[in-house]
């Protein structure tokens, strides 16, 4: 598993940096406070935008398990 998460904001079309993995569910929480929707894509990177918030609330290790599904 990864160690580190590369974030990127989508609306903004720009990458944000890389976040420890431990910190993810934190910032999660200060993102979904904001209004955005978090998701993450195949390669494990994180996805925040605006337009449409479709995580249902699910923290990384939660998509995480639900991508390994498909």
């Amino acid at each position: 598993m990864k160690t580190h998460v590369t974030v990127y904001d989508i609306t903004s079309q720009r990458k944000l940096g890389n976040i420890h993995i431990s910190k993810i569910d934190q910032y999660y929480d200060q993102w979904r406070g904001k209004g955005y929707g978090v998701l993450i894509d195949r390669d494990g990177c994180v996805c925040i935008d605006m337009e449409d918030p479709e995580d249902d609330g699910k923290y990384y290790s939660d998509q995480i398990t639900d991508l390994n599904k498909l």
